[in-house]
């Protein structure tokens, strides 16, 4: 399941550079056409880039939240609570070796 949601954040993060090279290169031609100065293309380029980094930050922050949610809510054991098991198990064991070497060999 992560490696799905992986998958799909990497291929977002792709289209992300292809799209920055592409707005760069849409930006670059306006400029050249003289439809709009080197600064303003360099000002409308940054604002969304910005907007489209808040826009990014704001789904990672939407797809952690659900996975945190879907997977709290599937009842799955917390590594905590194995250790927890594992340390009872084995004091369970050492207490019955203790046992049965106080109990007398039968004939």
């Amino acid at each position: 399941m992560f490696e799905l949601i992986k998958k799909g954040l990497l291929t977002g993060l792709g289209l992300a550079v292809i799209t920055k090279a592409k707005l760069e290169g849409i930006l670059g031609k306006l400029v050249e056409e003289g439809k709009m100065s080197r600064e303003e293309a360099e000002k409308f380029r940054d604002e969304l880039l910005r907007s489209g980094e808040e826009h990014w930050t704001e789904m990672e922050e939407k797809i952690s939240k659900s996975v945190k949610d879907l997977i709290g809510g599937m009842d799955l054991c917390h590594k905590d609570d194995l250790r927890e098991l594992h340390q009872k198990l084995l004091a369970q064991e050492i207490r019955l070796a203790e046992l049965e070497k106080r109990q007398p060999s039968a004939p």
